[in-house]
């Protein structure tokens, strides 16, 4: 019976805080697979649904997203609004990433 109880307190409460996590999951896709925009696009739905208070995962994603974004001035602010606690004031150093293709050579 615990089991069932965990559950049903997990669920969201009302449909607009259901339907902020469909958005979140479809920017998770999006971010995946490159998509940006798209990305950005259904985190801000997600962001305006939910409210003021989100989960700490979605600061993951947004960290994501401004990575991908290659904006290192906006992920700076977020860290610093959010975590300025746990990070000292020295700049935030963003080192590049070797990204690897997939070729269907079939050689």
């Amino acid at each position: 019976m615990s089991r069932i109880a965990d559950l049903v307190s997990w669920l969201p409460r009302d449909a607009r805080v259901g339907q902020a996590i469909v958005y979140y999951n479809i920017a998770a896709i999006y971010a995946i697979t490159n998509d940006v925009e798209k990305a950005f696009k259904h985190f801000n739905l997600f962001v305006n649904l939910f409210g003021k208070t989100q989960p700490a995962h979605s600061f993951q994603l947004k960290f994501y997203l401004d990575l991908l974004d290659g904006n290192r001035h906006r992920l700076q602010i977020l860290l610093k609004e959010n975590f300025g606690h746990l990070t000292s004031n020295k700049s935030f150093v963003a080192f590049p990433t070797i990204t690897h293709t997939l070729s269907n050579n079939n050689s």
